[in-house]
């Protein structure tokens, strides 16, 4: 039943009625399926974008016991709640674990639907999380598991997955391929009974739109986003609407056009009052571009106060391509110090924390390979439809002609192996030579940006005053974090380097450490501390400890060496 309602694109009637279940249970589902109940409610709910409820139901499901337990039973569990946990940036090495417990399961079974939709979930948790050919290897399974099982729908969500994974490595060519193979599957379903799930047939005509975006081609891009919104518009918001208005919207906000402008405002304006957060900080930065644009700084800001509120919100901080370079440029030009000073620890964290461009060659490869094994295994899978053909030929033709269809069978074999080998080479030495030009101009972008925040640095450390200002605040009660964020803009890395090498360091731990660095001995921290000089004493005791020093060994000397 949920599925059915989850096909039709009617999330919220299947979760009212689950509720309605949860809420009062037979005695027969109480007794033997109350977990399960629990279970498919939470991913039902997930659906919907109620996600701490989802999560909140999924953990009391799996905490119950299961009543006559089977494979087939644990693996639904295990990949609903890798469905639920999926979006939860904090929650990675839990869906990683509960992918691989459903795939075992599925094995175990051998009579299980859904095993394709774990393959690709775990495809692209392992692209969030780096590890790219992890990823390619178990988007091509998910592929080849759907062809297996003959699940066409499956098939075009597998390449949904592949082509929104080329995309991401910024390899056009590749993902509108694999974007025209499910477009291509999609085509020739509709022309049957196949009733095709809205929201996967979206994506693929969305995916198809982006790749050509990347390669220049906006208004085809327009075109099959138009085709994307026809199966999207009577659904749920969220369920695939958004994402049409996000990257339309950052289209048309790059319009020197009033229409084009007013269209983005309204598009994004939608996401910001409707969509989930990720989509909503998305939204923010492209509306801070527009009033950057139309003159409108205060505005503008305002924008990016909400976009960096929304990426910060969780405990692990989540970015957007782009953005804080630009909310730093913002600032620079305009000249405002606590601006500059904020999204220049963004963009430095956004900077350390991406892997796309150190993984860019290796990227390049390994979809390279991939994309050859693909070739080969529709070559394979042609050699055999081929092949069953010339069986039915043989029963009723002569052997004569099961001899001569034989080898025009290997002769067209061979020029097509031959045809598909000289495209492979063009489409990826093409892309490589894109991928490596795209590589240098980002690195001269960093190279640029790293220069301008040095030049900050330095003319802040040149301050005669900026020493005594700091020391200032500090004596005032309640400035403490005024002096923070100074000493921060002057020693960028130490609290970093500081808590990894004392991940237990406390707050006033930290101050000690802080006025250490600036040469304070222990009669004046204990006067800018406001405590007495034995619990200065104390405080380097405690750290002393924490820093695993020998008697001979300098705490001063350790504290330093973290500049």
């Amino acid at each position: 039943l949920m599925n059915a309602y989850q096909t039709i694109g009617k999330p919220e009637e299947c979760t009212h009625y689950l509720d309605s279940l949860v809420a009062r249970p037979t005695p027969f589902l109480r007794k033997y399926c109350y977990r399960d109940l629990l279970c498919v409610a939470a991913y039902a709910k997930s659906r919907t974008e109620d996600m701490v409820m989802a999560e909140r139901m999924m953990k009391k499901s799996l905490s119950m016991p299961l009543v006559f337990p089977s494979h087939d039973r644990l693996f639904r569990d295990y990949a609903n709640a890798a469905a639920v946990f999926f979006p939860n940036p904090v929650a990675q090495d839990s869906v990683v674990s509960y992918c691989v417990k459903a795939i075992n399961e599925a094995d175990k079974s051998g009579n299980v639907s859904g095993k394709q939709y774990v393959y690709s979930m775990l495809g692209l948790m392992y692209k969030r999380m780096g590890r790219l050919k992890d990823a390619v290897d178990l988007m091509g399974e998910s592929v080849s598991e759907a062809y297996r099982r003959n699940d066409m729908t499956g098939v075009v969500n597998g390449y949904n997955d592949l082509s929104e994974l080329m995309i991401y490595w910024n390899l056009p060519q590749m993902a509108e391929d694999f974007a025209n193979k499910g477009i291509s599957i999609v085509d020739s379903l509709t022309k049957t009974s196949y009733k095709a799930n809205p929201m996967i047939v979206s994506m693929v005509y969305e995916r198809k739109g982006e790749a050509l975006l990347l390669m220049g081609k906006s208004d085809s891009a327009m075109y099959y986003w138009s085709k994307a919104e026809g199966y999207v518009k009577e659904l749920p918001y969220n369920s695939g609407m958004v994402d049409l208005d996000v990257i339309r919207g950052e289209l048309l906000s790059k319009s020197d056009s009033k229409d084009s402008i007013a269209r983005a405002r309204q598009m994004l304006e939608r996401v910001v009052h409707k969509a989930t957060p990720h989509n909503r900080a998305k939204a923010y930065y492209h509306l801070a571009t527009i009033s950057e644009k139309e003159g409108d700084s205060s505005l503008c800001e305002q924008h990016l106060d909400s976009m960096y509120n929304i990426l910060n919100m969780a405990e692990s901080p989540t970015y957007i391509y782009g953005a804080y370079e630009f909310a730093l440029s913002h600032y620079l030009k305009k000249g405002d110090d606590k601006g500059i000073r904020r999204f220049s620890e963004a963009f430095l964290g956004e900077m350390s924390n991406d892997k796309d461009l150190a993984n860019s060659k290796e990227a390049t490869k390994i979809v390279s390979s991939f994309y050859t094994e693909q070739k080969n295994m529709e070559l394979q899978l042609l050699a055999e439809k081929v092949h069953k053909q010339r069986l039915y030929l043989v029963i009723a033709i002569l052997f004569l002609m099961a001899l001569v269809m034989v080898n025009v069978y290997g002769r067209r074999e061979y020029n097509l192996r031959r045809r598909l080998a000289d495209e492979t080479m063009n489409i990826l030495l093409h892309d490589h030579l894109a991928t490596i030009d795209s590589l240098e101009q980002e690195r001269k972008k960093a190279t640029l940006m790293r220069e301008e925040l040095d030049r900050i640095k330095t003319e802040v450390r040149q301050r005669p005053d900026y020493d005594a200002i700091s020391l200032l605040d500090l004596a005032e009660r309640g400035n403490e974090e005024n002096f923070i964020l100074r000493f921060n803009v002057i020693y960028p890395s130490f609290m970093s380097n500081l808590r990894q090498r004392v991940p237990n360091i406390g707050k006033r731990e930290v101050l000690f450490c802080m006025l250490i660095v600036m040469e304070k001995d222990t009669e004046q921290i204990s006067t800018l501390m406001a405590v007495a000089p034995r619990s200065v004493n104390m405080l380097r005791w405690r750290l002393r400890k924490k820093f695993g020093l020998n008697p001979d060994d300098s705490l001063e000397e350790a504290i330093k060496s973290l500049i």
